[in-house]
């Protein structure tokens, strides 16, 4: 094991401090899309949903950058036993989902990371990413890079 308990208090207030840019989403769906429980496994029944806010420059608002550190972070922690970042990390995977489904609430057509909801998220020679959803399956898939 490396570090020691200079280490582990030093990850402890780093922590502490990351977790303080979560917060939760607005309620008007103009930061994350917000999922019906019914649009999502069973897991995610009742789980409020969490953000990573980022300021400055391109990364104002959500974007997929800091949400996945954060999912990261808190699904190692988890892992390890973590109930606390195991609730974080389903909020912020269930406004994962949100971002990937974007602003087409067709449950069969994700907006996945598409410019449009013309269907291009499920095209492998279309703009920005290609194939970026998966047909049929409700939010699976690439998240929409930058919320709002």
């Amino acid at each position: 094991r490396f570090g020691g308990s200079a280490m582990k208090a030093s990850f402890k207030v780093w922590l502490s401090a990351w977790r303080n840019l979560y917060a939760d989403p607005a309620d008007d769906e103009d930061e994350v899309p917000l999922l019906e429980d019914s649009a999502l496994p069973p897991l995610f029944k009742g789980v409020r949903p969490k953000v990573v806010r980022s300021t400055g420059g391109f990364a104002g608002g959500v974007v997929t950058e800091g949400m996945g550190y954060a999912l990261m972070m808190e699904g190692m922690l988890a892992a390890q036993g973590d109930g606390w970042a195991k609730e974080l990390a389903l909020g912020l995977l269930r406004s994962w989902l949100g971002m990937v489904q974007g602003i087409n609430h067709d449950p069969k057509l994700a907006l996945g990371g598409a410019n449009e909801q013309d269907g291009s998220a499920l095209k492998m020679d279309s703009d920005p990413y290609g194939v970026s959803a998966i047909e049929g399956w409700g939010p699976a898939g690439v998240a929409t890079w930058k919320f709002p």
